[in-house]
């Protein structure tokens, strides 16, 4: 009998486990024992811990196994998807947006109008983002997304050099 989980998921090489912090010492002795010989070899520097709560026991099980202690207490980000308190997914967000917006003004840079229609089209634009809102909560989303709505129709007419 493993210990109990209350949720766990995996991508690829990429796992997300819900459970007790008691947990924590079984979840990794299977991991280190039976994961081997399945290929799975633990890459403990990428390892992330959250918990809304300090747990004095849960840090010590965490040095005592010499894994790198990054508690977020907002949020962490899997699979580039931000998960915590709506502070941290609107900030995550927010960011990432901002990183958007800054490609799209570089495009201005560009001649060829057709490379940048393009380049919005199938990179800056919907498909850019179109994972992570599908994930975040819509009560989020929504308010969220209106700040690049206004740069890719601001994109657009720079480009077509009209106004909409």
């Amino acid at each position: 009998n493993g210990p109990l989980l209350q949720y766990q998921a995996w991508y690829l090489d990429d796992g997300l486990i819900i459970g007790e912090p008691c947990n924590f010492t079984s979840i990794l002795e299977i991991f280190q024992h039976v994961g081997p010989k399945y290929g799975l070899h633990l890459n403990k520097s990428k390892w992330s811990f959250y918990w809304p709560h300090t747990s004095t026991h849960l840090t010590q099980q965490l040095s005592q196994h010499e894994i790198p202690i990054k508690s977020q207490r907002e949020g962490i980000t899997y699979l580039g998807v931000p998960l915590g308190s709506d502070i941290f997914i609107v900030n995550q967000t927010v960011s990432k947006i901002s990183k958007a917006i800054a490609k799209l003004d570089l495009l201005d840079r560009l001649y060829h109008p057709q490379i940048r229609y393009a380049l919005v089209w199938h990179c800056l634009g919907f498909p850019k983002f179109a994972f992570l809102i599908r994930t975040l909560p819509p009560r989020l989303a929504g308010s969220i997304f209106v700040q690049y709505d206004h740069w890719g129709i601001q994109s657009l007419q720079n480009l077509l050099s009209l106004p909409l």
